[in-house]
């Protein structure tokens, strides 16, 4: 599970380098987190807060690229 989740991480990486459009469809959390930059506890918070909307099925957690997008777009003040 560790490795494989080393894999995910390490094939996501090559997204970084490209815009946030190469990124897929659907996240995960550990996904946000390397987006965001943020720790586990942070992507959770901002999930449980509806920050970020997401699509559960059954206990998985998946947010829509749409959602990252949508997030971290300007906000009028």
């Amino acid at each position: 599970l560790v490795e494989n989740r080393k894999n995910n991480e390490q094939s996501f990486e090559n997204h970084k380098a490209e815009s946030i459009d190469s990124l897929p469809l659907v996240l995960r959390i550990d996904d946000l987190m390397l987006v965001l930059k943020v720790g586990r506890n942070t992507a959770y918070a901002l999930v449980r807060s509806n920050q970020i909307r997401v699509i559960r099925i059954g206990k998985q957690i998946r947010i829509p690229r749409e959602e990252v997008i949508r997030f971290l777009a300007p906000h009028d003040l």
